[in-house]
């Protein structure tokens, strides 16, 4: 196998925040952020499963799809509520939902997936790095998010190995080991690589709005997030870019061009500010800021 054989699945922009009994005025503040950044990023149509509409961003309308989503989540249909920015070829394609792996429905999620068609910064992409991190900022300020991050599905797959692999073992025989699936992102990447990336704790076992989840290409830390990690700590990982957000917190990235999964070097730039923040020993509660 080789490494151009690994598909990516999806690059996103992930938002994350403490749920709210009433989340429809967040959403629209995000839609209503991301419509004024750029005709590219509007998000007008509406895809609800069994049919694509120009959809009117207003906050009743919202409540309404919403409500129709929480109703859903009662039910074994599935019925996110979706935006995308064209009907048939969106670059951008907007997705809200309660997180489905938290206790008690703890978080809300917000991704912003961008087509995997054109590249997203650089020569023919979506966005400048700068213009990237611009519109991140302001889908954070939107969301009212806690935390966020850009990262494509190949580096989620990486980080996430050992936890998920850990959980499956404890829910089956030793004998049943052997059964266990590995993506093949992991089985072309250096076993020694892989452990650094993933050493991180499972998300359920820690609050998120507290401590951050793991490093991923572009990242927003709050400010509990920075404290809990140490600012100094943070500040002193090789990052290639950190610019602190008008509503406090950073913003990090671990490089300035497209990150690419499959690119050893780039995934050995955010091994190298995982092993100097070593998140997993701040999520165990073992390290005091």
């Amino acid at each position: 196998m080789t490494t151009s054989s690994v598909p990516l699945w999806h690059r996103a922009l992930h938002l994350l925040r403490k749920a709210d009994k009433a989340p429809a005025q967040h959403v629209a503040d995000v839609i209503a952020a991301s419509n004024s950044f750029s005709d590219l990023t509007r998000l007008n149509v509406r895809n609800t499963g069994t049919s694509v509409r120009d959809f009117s961003a207003s906050l009743e309308a919202i409540e309404a799809a919403l409500q129709a989503t929480v109703a859903s989540a009662r039910t074994d249909v599935d019925l996110p509520f979706v935006l995308g920015s064209d009907r048939t070829t969106p670059a951008l394609v907007f997705s809200y939902e309660r997180d489905p792996l938290a206790f008690r429905g703890s978080y809300d999620l917000a991704d912003i997936n961008f087509t995997l068609s054109r590249p997203l910064i650089g020569p023919g992409g979506l966005f400048t790095f700068a213009d990237l991190m611009k519109y991140t900022a302001l889908m954070v300020e939107g969301f009212d998010a806690a935390t966020a991050s850009v990262h494509e599905s190949r580096l989620f797959e990486l980080i996430a190995s050992t936890y998920s692999t850990e959980m499956a073992k404890s829910q089956i025989p030793r004998s049943e080991y052997k059964y266990l699936p590995v993506s093949e992102i992991v089985r072309v990447t250096p076993p020694a690589l892989v452990k650094r990336l993933s050493h991180v704790r499972h998300p359920t076992s820690f609050d998120l709005t507290r401590i951050p989840p793991a490093v991923f290409w572009i990242n927003y830390w709050n400010p509990r997030q920075v404290k809990a990690v140490g600012e100094d700590r943070v500040r002193s990982a090789p990052w290639a870019f950190v610019a602190e957000h008008p509503r406090g917190g950073l913003l990090l990235a671990t490089q300035t061009e497209e990150f690419d999964g499959l690119n050893r070097d780039h995934l050995q730039r955010v091994a190298r500010i995982a092993d100097t923040l070593d998140l997993y020993a701040v999520q165990s509660g073992e390290v005091r800021s």
